[in-house]
């Protein structure tokens, strides 16, 4: 009979399953080794992200602190604006009050004099005595009729709301009238 000896083929197949094995086995490290490495570099860039966005929060809490101090100058800036292009107003469009009571003065009747005087836009309510009931005439007719150096009316709606008498022949009425044109 033929004896086969075995050992060999089995020795043989060892030594590849241990190769395998050990094949295996390098493999399975490298890519443990791969992984853990993606886990730490992952595990660094999420901790280094929180750290930024933590810091990045706390510059804008400081910078928000700073600036409330500057509320305060932005409201003063802006109430300063303000009067600032009101007084550009005035002084670029507004009416020319010292020429506006000369013309006053030169529409007004001789025997007329004003009590009380009141300016709500280009409305005048006034109060006026004059020397009798005929003064009330002659205030219609000269700011009715009162035109400025260009021949242009200053004054219009003119009206006279009432008027009282007193013994001495004295008449006090109430006018009020609108004014037409710039004086400037």
């Amino acid at each position: 009979m033929l004896n086969i000896n075995l050992v060999p083929e089995v020795k043989r197949e060892q030594a590849r399953v241990k190769q395998l094995n050990l094949a295996v086995s390098a493999v399975a490290f490298v890519v443990g080794g791969v992984v853990l490495a993606a886990i730490l570099l992952l595990g660094s860039l999420l901790g280094y992200r929180s750290t930024k966005i933590t810091a990045t929060d706390n510059n804008i809490k400081n910078i928000q602190n700073e600036l409330v101090a500057y509320k305060d100058l932005e409201e003063s800036v802006l109430t300063l604006e303000k009067g600032l292009s009101d007084i550009k107003q005035i002084t670029e469009g507004g009416r020319d009050w010292t020429a506006f009571y000369g013309e006053i003065e030169k529409a007004m009747p001789a025997d007329t004099q004003f009590i009380s005087f009141k300016v709500s836009g280009n409305t005048v309510n006034a109060d006026v005595v004059g020397k009798n009931v005929s003064s009330i005439d002659r205030f219609i007719k000269s700011f009715s009729g009162y035109k400025d150096k260009d021949q242009q009316p200053v004054y219009s709606n003119v009206l006279v709301n009432g008027y009282n008498t007193k013994d001495s022949g004295e008449a006090f009425f109430q006018v009020s009238f609108e004014v037409v044109g710039g004086v400037k």
